[in-house]
């Protein structure tokens, strides 16, 4: 990726983690501070899942700087996906909320799963349009290396989409879910980085 690409890249991953702890406050009163960070209890789990969540998509964005260069449907993916990133804060506060109260509305639960999905699925069509295109740097990657990071990819939208309609008729089972993925998400991104390293 060019220079700007990878510092708009980076500034919009910097903005949108920044954004997730801005919604962690500590209640107004003489609550003690044990008692003040128990009530702040949904909000840092929903902060921990959707940091994790966009650390996964950075670490993942990486692999963008192995194509040998960019065109415009290349850099359009890249800003849909940029877009999908810096939307991830608001439902991470929808999500806070819900745990908080226990009042989970029938579409809030999939609303956060659609949040993690679009990211996933921007991010595997610019990863699939610069490989269709052979942009990938033949010295960075091969191209059977690159069809099979290309299949990992893609793995994490199948997936979302699954946790979304489980999410509307099981919402604890989704939540779960939410909580898990990030966790196996590193350990494939780390097989995905072995990928492209090798």
């Amino acid at each position: 990726m060019t220079a700007r690409a990878e510092a708009l890249s980076d500034g919009v991953f910097a903005i949108a983690m920044t954004l997730l702890v801005l919604e962690i406050r500590v209640p107004a009163g003489e609550t003690g501070l044990a008692a003040a960070l128990v009530q702040q209890w949904a909000a840092i789990a929903a902060f921990a899942v959707s940091f994790l969540y966009l650390g996964v998509y950075w670490l993942n964005h990486f692999i963008a700087s192995r194509v040998t260069r960019v065109d415009g449907p290349f850099l359009a993916l890249n800003l849909v996906f940029l877009m999908s990133i810096s939307f991830v804060p608001f439902p991470t506060v929808v999500l806070a909320v819900l745990l908080y109260t226990a009042v989970y509305p029938p579409l809030a639960v999939p609303f956060y799963g659609v949040a993690m999905l679009l990211p996933a699925l921007a991010g595997s069509a610019n990863w699939t349009y610069a490989l269709r295109a052979g942009r990938p740097r033949p010295e960075a990657m091969s191209l059977a290396r690159g069809r099979e990071l290309e299949r990992l990819y893609w793995a994490g939208p199948a997936i979302y989409a699954v946790a979304i309609v489980v999410a509307l008729v099981a919402t604890p089972i989704a939540l779960a879910f939410y909580v898990l993925a990030p966790i196996l998400y590193l350990i494939v991104g780390a097989r995905s980085r072995e990928l492209a390293d090798g």
